[in-house]
């Protein structure tokens, strides 16, 4: 079953884990691109919500042509 989208997993400690399911453009840099969007959305939900982000995962479900 492939899921799309975000989750939102709210930790313990009062962290959050966040998981992204995405779709790429063939001849993209995925590493680039998958480490480019965990930097800036941990850096965005941390400002504009002072939650600490555990951790960010990527996951590319698909590549298009």
């Amino acid at each position: 079953m492939k899921k799309y989208g975000v989750k939102v997993t709210y930790n313990e400690d009062g962290s959050v884990s966040i998981h992204l399911h995405i779709v790429v453009e063939n001849g993209v840099n995925i590493t680039a691109v998958c480490r480019s969007i965990m930097s800036e959305v941990k850096y965005v939900v941390n400002k504009n919500t002072g939650v600490e982000v555990r951790d960010v995962n990527v996951f590319v479900d698909s590549i298009t042509v």
